[in-house]
């Protein structure tokens, strides 16, 4: 009886840990995800301002 409840609970954490690693892996690919979307909002933003600087300039030479 007790060989087969350990084998019972040795299956339970494992399973366990097995969740873990997925949810660990899925956080940290999310979070990869996030800086990137960050990142690449930073860059559409500084695109913007260079545009509007390059169109001011056209503008104060004509």
């Amino acid at each position: 009886d007790s060989t087969s409840e350990q084998i019972s609970q040795d299956g339970g954490i494992d399973m366990f840990s097995y969740i873990n690693a997925k949810v660990f892996k899925i956080e940290v690919i999310l979070k990869l995800y996030a800086i990137n979307q960050f990142f690449s909002l930073i860059d559409l933003f500084l695109i913007y301002e260079l545009a509007e600087s390059i169109k001011r300039q056209v503008k104060s030479t004509v």
